[in-house]
């Protein structure tokens, strides 16, 4: 019986006996479990991750900042620039403003720019900018909102008179004139005349000058100036401030007025506008006092005006070619004048008997004019050597011109005359007279 419940208990031992063989699947089975569920959490991980940025995203709050906090002009950047040049920066304006000294070249500078964190600019500081003009600066903020900038630079004014001419050299940028504007001396600058390191003189003939700026009225101790043959178009009324000027020669240019500032040139003694296209003088130019020489010749005036007559001190009166219809009555107050030309002035017909006072006279030019009498007063001129009055329309001469003694040439031919007195032939004789007339014309 004892064996019996033996082979029982070992029978069932061998029923509870783990299986051996099966071990290895059983274990597969487990990883695979435990794979899955950590993928299975490795994804919940990821997705609550990726969640929570999408959450943090939602509340990122993007930069509105878009100012321009510093604007400057580096001279390392610049080869026009000495030292840097700062700009002075309005944030209620939203404008910068930048002063240059003078003669700076500001058509090619590169900028430097602080700007808002985040924020960008346009245009951009890596290329030139031409500055002549305002200039727009658009910052733009991290959220893509705008602010909009100005920029304006000026250059200071020219401070001492080698800076006035290097104005005057500039503002004619094709000018033929010899100047080293880089040289510090004026020495050896064409045309520029000093005297104890002041400009005194300027004689720029033919130079291809088209402008003179304000600032060369600023030239203080020039007592002459030479801007014969040029281009210029206009003077500005800052000529006025050079009252030591004696000589101011702007003949055959382009002008078309004078600025009645030119009254304030109270010493000055030769006035040249000689080829122009002036219509008209400004009656300022009675105070010229001390003035001796007036060329107006090639001009289109049709008249002058009367306060020519306070010029008593001139003594040579160009008016030929200027369209003039007459000449005022107080051309008589020129008691020193000796020199008079009015020819080739078509629309004149006739001569104020007052140019009877003008006793110093020695030279008439009428010729080609429109006369057609002259004023039996001429006949006081006792030191008139010459008178031309050659193709005119006259239809007589009077008598009184036998007075002039002193004639050396009298010209009448191509007129209207039929006769002419005999004492006026008879100059020829009795004073060796050249009188020039037409073949048909009799003395009587």
């Amino acid at each position: 019986m004892q064996r019996r419940k033996n082979s029982t208990f070992e029978e069932g031992k061998r029923k509870n006996k783990p299986n051996m063989n099966n071990q290895p699947q059983v274990f597969d089975n487990v990883m695979y479990i435990v794979r899955r569920i950590g993928f299975l959490s490795l994804y919940i991980v990821v997705f609550f991750m990726i969640q929570g940025c999408n959450d943090d995203d939602d509340n990122v709050v993007l930069s509105n900042d878009k100012q321009i906090t510093a604007f400057l002009f580096e001279a390392s950047r610049n080869e026009a620039l000495d030292v840097d040049i700062v700009g002075i920066l309005d944030q209620n304006k939203m404008t910068i403003t930048v002063t240059f000294p003078f003669n700076t070249n500001i058509t090619a500078l590169k900028t430097t720019i602080v700007q808002s964190e985040a924020a960008s600019i346009t245009p951009s500081h890596k290329i030139e900018q031409n500055f002549s003009n305002p200039v727009t600066y658009i910052v733009t903020a991290e959220d893509g909102t705008k602010q909009t900038y100005e920029v304006f630079v000026k250059v200071e004014e020219p401070s001492n008179q080698r800076e006035f001419l290097i104005a005057f050299y500039n503002a004619n940028p094709d000018n033929t004139l010899n100047w080293d504007i880089e040289n510090k001396s004026m020495n050896s600058w064409e045309g520029v005349s000093l005297n104890d390191g002041n400009v005194v003189g300027l004689n720029l003939i033919n130079k291809s000058l088209s402008d003179i700026p304000s600032s060369f009225g600023n030239l203080r101790h020039l007592t002459t100036i030479n801007l014969n043959n040029n281009n210029l178009t206009y003077i500005p009324a800052e000529i006025g401030n050079l009252t030591q000027l004696t000589l101011l020669n702007l003949s055959e240019n382009n002008l078309t007025n004078i600025p009645k500032e030119i009254g304030n040139l109270i010493n000055l003694k030769t006035l040249n506008l000689y080829s122009n296209g002036l219509t008209s003088i400004p009656v300022e130019i009675g105070n010229l006092k001390n003035l001796n020489v007036l060329y107006l010749k090639l001009n289109r005036l049709n008249s002058i005006p009367v306060e020519i007559g306070k010029l008593t001190k001139l003594t040579d009166l160009n008016l030929s070619k200027t369209s003039l219809t007459n000449i005022p009555a107080e051309i008589g107050s020129l008691t020193n004048l000796t020199m008079l030309s009015i020819g080739y002035n078509s629309n004149l017909t006739s001569i104020p008997s007052e140019v009877g006072n003008l006793i110093k006279l020695t030279t008439i030019n009428a010729y080609g004019s429109g006369l057609t009498s002259i004023p039996k007063e001429m006949g006081n001129l006792i030191n008139l050597t010459s008178l031309s009055l050659g193709s005119n329309a006259l239809a007589s001469i009077p008598a009184e011109i036998s007075n002039l003694t002193k004639l050396d040439y009298l010209a009448l031919t191509d007129n209207n005359l039929a006769n002419i007195p005999k004492a006026v032939c008879d100059l020829e004789a009795n004073y060796g007279t050249t009188v020039l007339k037409d073949a048909e014309v009799n003395c009587i």
